[in-house]
């Protein structure tokens, strides 16, 4: 998964749909990592926070 520091930081947080996190550049499928890829949860919806580089 290739991502930035911005994206993998608000991923790994909680911050991110499961939506948005498979939006992220990946090489395999990510719906192996999705259960696991926040210690906190998903949001149900967009949070609305801007990508940055």
């Amino acid at each position: 998964m290739t991502a930035s520091d911005f994206e993998l930081l608000r991923a790994l947080t909680g911050r991110r749909t499961d939506d948005e996190i498979r939006a992220l550049e990946w090489d395999g499928d990510p719906e192996t990592f999705l259960p696991h890829f926040s210690m906190y949860g998903h949001p149900p919806r967009s949070l609305g926070e801007q990508g940055q580089s």
